[in-house]
């Protein structure tokens, strides 16, 4: 709102008694003797006039806005209330009036006022654009449209951050067999032929991480992990991370390293789920990787937690592309049924010494090609499109909008493999079932169906060294209650040969109690590996974490 307009609005309204300085371009907002809502109305007129183009946005109902970081990396961050502040100053000029004992009226020059900006900041809503994120190539949107122009794109809600100098070969609707075989061989053999893996699926699933930026906003829901996993440093790990990412975004991954206990879990995942990345990276994981915080974010299309010194809560959509790398990783059941699996193993002594390589410096030549490699992707997804988009047969439980996508583009491109080596990985990494196969069958050598109580499991786990991540490393009387919250977690569970049964508590102790109960092989089909070991209500689709 100009400034003469805001003097004729705050006149009819008996507001002023004398003249206003006029605030050229900005609109002059008074801040005494007024209503909050009509200095609220003004403010978010006068920002909403400097957003264009837009640099302020609604992300999760949250004030967000996009900024660049010193390495001119594109960031969105929630807009503090000193941000805000300075916004509201170079939006408006802000005046205080004043009457002196004569009665003339004269206006002193004062900051934005707390009020109004405390004010705007607790609206559920606010007339800012939506945006779900920012890219930094090319990527198709929602419905299949490629989004090719810099800037703000209403119809995606994605800000696409052009890098300098790039230039992507023009895509065609209709890619020939020639145009996807390039590609292929741009991606499997020129950026990722040096890599040693293990299978196919381990190389279709690499290639699944590197594509799926590009189409991940026509996929409605969660994507899983993709674990780069190996026997040992020097192995590739890291490299092969980096030739996922650079195509993308042109640079590594946004890090975030493994945590000792789920507070800090939560609060690091919120960290990097603020400034809205493509990817996000679990770097060197040396722990089993067993974590509720991480299995919820995985599986949720929007997290929900505090704000790291503040009460305020927020809601940031989940649209990274998760990776992990480490040697010979252990993960709990929940983390490996959430899982996709890259297994690389050079077979030698010490991989980091390996030479002819195709690329000695893989990551400057694939900074050199990125425009090209950003076309073989979108060849290959846009060869998909134009077949119709046809859905993969693979499934993966919790993932099934991803499975069906990445499984189709994989069909069409004719890469076999994807979700081939699940059953190795499920075997090989949760080291959780294997314990409690080997406790379930001592427990059934030990009672047979008779019903015990929590005590004598844990006696009996104590004595023959069973289960130690389930009791955990501290005292008796926390493995004590460890262990009564994993059978109550584990109740109906069948493992192996036996259900995990619960009956009528003791009624002189008031103590839970267990069975076990034989199953017949029909029952038993599956129920073991695939299947969850944490109720669904603490790690599902949606869940808020406070």
């Amino acid at each position: 709102m100009a400034g003469g307009r805001l003097v004729e609005l705050a006149k009819s309204r008996g507001l002023l008694r004398g003249s206003i300085p006029d605030g050229g371009k900005r609109p002059v907002i008074v801040v005494n003797d007024r209503e909050l809502r009509d200095k609220r109305a003004e403010a978010l007129a006068a920002l909403q006039a400097i957003n264009d183009p837009p640099f302020l946005f609604v992300r999760g109902a949250v004030l967000t806005r996009f900024r660049t970081t010193e390495t001119g990396a594109p960031m969105l961050e929630i807009v503090t209330e000193p941000a805000l502040r300075g916004h509201l100053a170079d939006a408006a000029d802000w005046r205080r009036e004043r009457t002196d004992a004569r009665g003339n009226v004269r206006y002193e020059i004062v900051s934005p006022p707390r009020d109004v900006v405390e004010d705007i900041l607790s609206q559920a809503e606010l007339p800012f654009p939506p945006i779900r994120g920012i890219v930094e190539a090319p990527v198709f949107g929602k419905t299949g449209r490629l989004v090719t122009e810099p800037g703000y794109n209403p119809d995606a809600w994605l800000w696409y951050h052009k890098a300098p100098g790039l230039e992507v070969p023009a895509v065609p609707e209709k890619p020939s067999r020639d145009d996807v075989e390039r590609a292929k061989a741009l991606l499997l053999e020129d950026l990722m032929g040096d890599f040693p893996f293990v299978d196919e699926a381990s190389r279709a699933h690499a290639l699944c991480a590197l594509l799926l930026p590009f189409v991940r906003e026509m996929i409605d829901g969660p994507t899983p992990l993709h674990l780069i996993d190996k026997p040992a440093p020097g192995s590739g790990g890291s490299l092969l991370a980096d030739a996922i990412t650079i195509p993308a975004t042109g640079r590594p991954a946004h890090v975030m390293t493994e945590s000792r206990d789920e507070e800090e879990w939560r609060k690091r995942i919120t960290s990097a789920l603020i400034d809205a990345p493509t990817f996000v990276m679990i770097d060197n994981i040396r722990r089993r990787l067993d974590s509720s915080a991480l299995a919820a974010a995985l599986t949720a299309s929007i997290w929900t937690d505090r704000t790291l010194g503040r009460n305020r809560m927020v809601l940031l959509p989940v649209r990274v592309v998760w990776l992990g790398t480490g040697n010979n990783v252990a993960a709990s059941n929940e983390i490996a049924r959430r899982t996709c699996w890259i297994r690389l193993d050079p077979k030698v002594d010490q991989p980091w010494r390996r030479t002819g390589f195709r690329h000695p410096d893989l990551r400057g030549w694939a900074q050199a090609n990125r425009g090209q490699l950003i076309w073989a992707a979108l060849v290959l997804v846009q060869a998909w499109i134009a077949a119709g988009r046809p859905q993969g047969g693979q499934t993966l439980g919790n993932f099934e909008a991803w499975a069906r996508t990445m499984g189709g583009i994989l069909d069409v491109i004719g890469v076999p493999g994807f979700l081939g080596n699940l059953d190795q990985f499920y075997a090989q990494a949760d080291e959780e079932m294997a314990e409690w196969r080997a406790f379930v069958h001592r427990w059934w050598d030990a009672f047979g169906p008779v019903p015990v109580r929590v005590e004598q499991l844990w006696q009996l786990a104590v004595d023959h060294e069973l289960i130690p991540a389930v009791l955990g490393d501290k005292g008796e009387r926390s493995q004590r209650i460890r262990l009564g919250k994993a059978l109550a977690r584990m109740r109906e569970r069948i493992i192996g040969d036996f259900r995990i049964a619960p009956m009528p508590r003791d009624g002189h102790l008031n103590q839970a109690v267990y069975c076990l109960q034989k199953v017949e092989a029909g029952e038993r089909a599956g129920t073991d590996d695939d299947a969850d070991a944490f109720d669904d209500d603490e790690a599902g689709d949606d869940v808020e974490v406070f």
